[in-house]
């Protein structure tokens, strides 16, 4: 009998049932958690490009408003999008150029699948914010 070969899955570089020790600023506190063989096989988070506008919940485009080249303008609409018996009008979160529309009217979509690529007139500016402006107050 020829022995079957198990597949491997790429990890994301944690490995499974390791102990991770996590440090918190909030009194010296210390947590400790073990990671499990699924968070192994996650993928590693990358940041998303700010440029493509991406479905946050699955769902299907009931109509487009702009085309490919189009010229838009900060808070356009750009499609009406479909989820949760939800009419949701996705707008654009800069002006910019249209350079690519990944969809089409009835294309049912899961959460992420990409929508369209708009590129920017204007640098985007990505700020991520401080963990004191995070609203952190001493309420004494």
């Amino acid at each position: 009998m020829a022995e079957k070969k198990k597949k491997s899955k790429k990890s994301s570089g944690i490995l499974a049932n390791s102990t991770i020790y996590v440090q918190v600023s909030d009194g010296g506190r210390r947590y400790v958690t073990q990671t499990s063989v699924k968070m192994g096989l996650h993928k590693p988070w990358q940041k998303p490009d700010p440029e493509e506008i991406r479905s946050v919940i699955p769902g299907s485009v009931l109509a487009l408003m702009v085309q490919e080249g189009d010229e838009v303008a900060e808070d356009q609409e750009l499609m009406v999008y479909v989820a949760m018996k939800m009419h949701n009008v996705i707008r654009a979160p800069f002006a910019g150029r249209v350079t690519q529309i990944a969809v089409k009217n009835g294309d049912r979509l899961q959460k992420g699948a990409l929508l369209m690529v708009i590129r920017a007139h204007e640098p985007i500016i990505d700020v991520e914010p401080v963990a004191s402006e995070l609203y952190f107050e001493d309420f004494e």
